[in-house]
């Protein structure tokens, strides 16, 4: 969903809606997304017990990606109902 010149509600720009026949490629791109989310989590969780082994910039930059994909589920969501 690549964004367009125009005003999105991100401030970003319109995003470019896919057309129905895109469907299974965004269903893949969601379950790609997903799966590698879960692996990240993993990998994550033993910080939960010792937060000492993630570094500063570490987090912010986890708290960066996550934080962008978060803003983006609107995309993802009015896709969707379009």
């Amino acid at each position: 969903m690549a964004r367009g010149d125009g005003g999105g509600r991100d401030g970003r720009g319109e995003p470019e809606w896919r057309p129905v026949r895109d469907v299974d490629m965004m269903t893949a791109v969601v379950l790609e997304q997903l799966g590698a989310n879960r692996d990240q989590l993993r990998t994550l969780e033993p910080a939960r017990r010792a937060p000492h082994l993630l570094d500063d910039h570490t987090v912010e930059r986890i708290k960066q990606v996550f934080g962008q994909q978060r803003d983006d589920l609107w995309l993802w969501i009015e896709t969707g109902e379009r």
